[in-house]
């Protein structure tokens, strides 16, 4: 279960003849067109597994187009806040706009599912759900819904603690533990699961210090999970008289914490965590996933 905060991407895109060119903060992506493929790829390392992302959608459709794109985040990489399926949101629906082409929604998650697949090699539906649709997701056996609530949504704060760390990098870890012991590891994914479900009663009647409650402990069974580390395990005990609840985002390693704060204490919560070295991203919860404006793209993550 996760939320579509408001922190995200925005793309912007111009027509160019014969290739397709990307520029952020991560660095710069070019490849010239031949036919409804990409050729003679040049790029940083960082924006190199979107390069797949765009030769998949030209293959589908079996036409290209060219284009320049300037991408601009609000989300930090590698932060646990689902930074590459925001991208790969805005991306594929930039491409489709540029081919005049549209799809269901559920087949726009499943390919920038595929897309994340391609560059995490292993992942959760839940990151691409929640980019296309906004709002609050459940994913449960692979299936994913929209969770409608009652009331205004919660004040929610995320606490980067500036420890960077690779989802594959996480993934691998659990999937190591599965595989030493797959009894207790599944275990603790059953104990995670029963949380979740109560999670989705608490937000739908809007009961926060309930789901505040609920994410400390599944942050506890993150820690046994192993994807906890000791920075954000102390950030967490200094914020907790401040919090309904707190837990890390994303698969853990590091990247982020995302909390309730109690009511009125988001200042004195920014202040507390400002001397162990973190920053606070003031957010609000998004009800809109990706859109388009014009030939720009705008994705909530």
């Amino acid at each position: 279960m996760a939320a579509a905060i408001n922190r995200g991407i925005e793309a912007r895109a111009a027509p160019i003849d014969g290739r397709v060119e990307i520029r952020s903060e991560l660095g710069k992506f070019q490849a010239s067109l031949e036919g409804h493929r990409l050729a003679r790829v040049q790029s940083d390392s960082l924006l190199k597994p979107f390069g797949p992302l765009f030769s998949n959608l030209f293959t589908r459709f079996r036409k290209a187009v060219g284009m320049k794109i300037e991408i601009r985040s609000s989300i930090p990489e590698q932060s646990g806040l689902a930074s590459s399926a925001a991208v790969s949101a805005a991306l594929i629906r930039l491409g489709l706009l540029f081919l005049e082409e549209k799809v269901p929604v559920e087949t726009l998650v499943d390919w920038i599912y595929e897309s994340e697949i391609e560059i995490q090699k292993r992942g959760s539906i839940l990151g691409s759900s929640c980019s296309v649709l906004g709002g609050f997701v459940t994913v449960k056996n692979g299936k994913w819904g929209r969770l409608d609530i009652q009331g205004k949504n919660p004040e929610i704060l995320v606490i980067d603690s500036r420890e960077r760390c690779a989802t594959s990098k996480t993934t691998a870890h659990v999937k190591r533990k599965l595989d030493r012991d797959r009894k207790a590891t599944e275990a603790l994914f059953d104990e995670m699961d029963d949380i979740a479900q109560a999670g989705k009663k608490q937000i739908e009647e809007g009961n926060w210090p309930g789901v505040g409650s609920l994410m400390n402990q599944n942050q506890v069974y993150l820690q046994r999970l192993g994807v906890s580390t000791p920075k954000i395990d102390s950030l967490i005990r200094e914020i907790k008289d401040w919090v309904w609840g707190s837990k890390i985002t994303g698969a853990g390693g590091g990247g982020c914490v995302v909390c309730i704060p109690k009511e009125k204490q988001g200042k004195k919560l920014a202040e507390r965590v400002a001397h162990l070295n973190c920053r606070v991203l003031k957010s609000e919860i998004s009800r809109v996933g990706v859109r388009s404006a014009g030939r720009r793209t705008l994705c909530k993550a």
